[in-house]
């Protein structure tokens, strides 16, 4: 079984030049899907500084590589016409203007190289 740790993109960024980070990431390639590899080559740095979602890298600590990750971002469901309890609603947090705040995981990745179940 594969050793991984977890590193939050910001803290790289706050322990790094973005240079050096960067390089990191441009380490990281997908065959299935150019839109996962693009957004964390070109985009998530970008995002994670303008604090519109939180990236975190998995690392195989075995080989000392990104073998996968995963973004998340906030986002807001309209509420409007659900029909449910006034208790679930405080549970969901629905605001006055019908509005639901919740995460969501806006990218998934993994490697190439990396072991399929990764996330297990």
């Amino acid at each position: 079984m594969t050793e991984c740790k977890v590193f939050s993109l910001s803290s790289l960024t706050r322990l790094l030049e973005d240079s050096v980070v960067t390089s990191i990431l441009s380490g990281f390639h997908s065959l299935y899907d150019d839109d996962v590899q693009t957004f964390l080559r070109e985009k998530a740095i970008v995002q994670e500084k303008k604090q519109i979602s939180k990236t975190y890298l998995i690392f195989d600590t075995s080989i000392r590589e990104l073998v996968a990750y995963f973004s998340i971002a906030i986002s807001s469901i309209d509420a409007t016409g659900i029909e449910c309890s006034n208790n679930f609603r405080k549970k969901l947090n629905v605001s006055n203007d019908e509005i639901i705040q919740s995460y969501l995981i806006g990218q998934v990745g993994r490697d190439s190289k990396s072991e399929p179940g990764i996330g297990k």
